[in-house]
């Protein structure tokens, strides 16, 4: 990546820190650790991401490091859930580190995933609105303080 495309994705974290978002996604390219570093570093944010990081040892580094908060590893991307639930025991090890994965096809797996782990370690569920959205809306249901949940299926399989 050129010097002026991160500073100019150092000085976008920078402006928008004020507003206190919940978390800023995927910085920069996911193997930039320099740059998660230089943002985490310059800001305080708090910094999701993982997405396209494939595997335990792309995360590893990030987390050794102290740049992100959440890890995002898709468990149909990262190498399976097997490999998802070792990124899961490593992220346990870095205190303060939060699991919510990325969700795609089929849309179920992450929330299977989510549901194997403590709360304290997968918190919350991405919500994906584009083409998982039949399938996960027809498990959620909101409950009476206003937060969804989603039931899981019970039939066999995760498709």
């Amino acid at each position: 990546m050129k010097r002026r495309q991160f500073l100019q994705r150092t000085d976008a974290a920078v402006a928008v820190a004020p507003f206190r978002p919940f978390w800023i996604e995927e910085p920069i390219c996911p193997e930039h650790i320099e740059g998660y570093a230089r943002i985490k570093g310059e800001t305080g944010l708090t910094i999701a991401g993982g997405e396209h990081w494939y595997t335990r040892w792309s995360v590893k580094p990030f987390l050794d490091r102290r740049c992100v908060d959440y890890v995002q590893c898709d468990p149909t991307w990262c190498g399976g859930i097997s490999e998802w639930l070792k990124i899961c025991e490593l992220a346990r090890g870095h205190e303060g580190v939060k699991v919510v994965p990325h969700i795609t096809s089929p849309w179920i797996v992450a929330p299977h995933c989510v549901a194997s782990q403590p709360e304290i370690l997968c918190p919350l569920l991405e919500y994906n609105s584009e083409g998982g959205r039949a399938t996960l809306e027809k498990h959620m249901r909101q409950q009476a303080d206003g937060r969804m949940f989603i039931a899981l299926p019970q039939e066999h399989g995760i498709s």
